[in-house]
């Protein structure tokens, strides 16, 4: 059963490899610069397919998680870095925004996080409309590129996803197919977060 949908609401910034890894991972020379943009739109593809098998996002990126009620607010990506708001459509199909004092952000487990209504409100009445709910949030690892002050260190991503995403990129840069989901899950089962 489908508790929620999550859209992106703009792409990541930045990618999880330079060009240099990228072109050392597919045995590319560094002075042939001839195919630089198609390398970097396979390393994009392939993050963002990791990124789906995994649901693990790499990269800082906007999100917006729709729900059909106020119970089981469960973000469906990880690692969230930020919600910057609660949004909902009331009973007259208006959207509405839920003040910051009145919810706040929990742990669920170690990958979860779940956005909780304190307990001395109401919730507001719904939308009779599909997803009335909306959480707009920020998930993603840092940008191994970003020299930003306010990077934690609890959000840098693993060596491990790098190598992941190369290895898919290789296959479609050598091979010209995507690697089968089948192999995704025998080589890359063990980075995913399940539900």
């Amino acid at each position: 059963m489908l508790t929620s949908v999550l859209l992106r609401l703009g792409p990541a910034t930045g990618t999880v490899a330079t060009l240099s890894e990228v072109k050392t991972a597919l045995r590319v020379s560094e002075d042939a610069t001839e195919d630089d943009a198609r390398l970097i739109e396979i390393l994009r593809s392939q993050t963002r397919r990791y990124e789906d098998f995994t649901r693990r996002i790499m990269l800082p990126t906007p999100f917006e998680a729709q729900f059909a009620c106020w119970s089981g607010l469960s973000l469906p990506a990880a690692p969230v870095r930020a919600v910057s708001e609660v949004a909902y459509l009331d009973a007259d199909h208006a959207e509405q925004v839920l003040a910051a004092e009145n919810w706040y952000l929990a742990q669920a487990d170690d990958t979860d996080r779940e956005v909780l209504l304190v307990e001395d409100i109401t919730a507001p009445v719904l939308s009779s409309r599909p997803w009335p709910v909306r959480v707009r949030f920020t998930a993603g690892y840092n940008d191994p590129a970003s020299t930003e002050s306010g990077e934690t260190e609890e959000l840098d991503p693993d060596v491990a996803d790098k190598i992941h995403i190369l290895l898919l990129a290789q296959r479609l840069y050598d091979a010209d197919a995507q690697m089968p989901e089948e192999e995704m899950r025998r080589m890359m089962g063990h980075r995913r977060v399940l539900r």
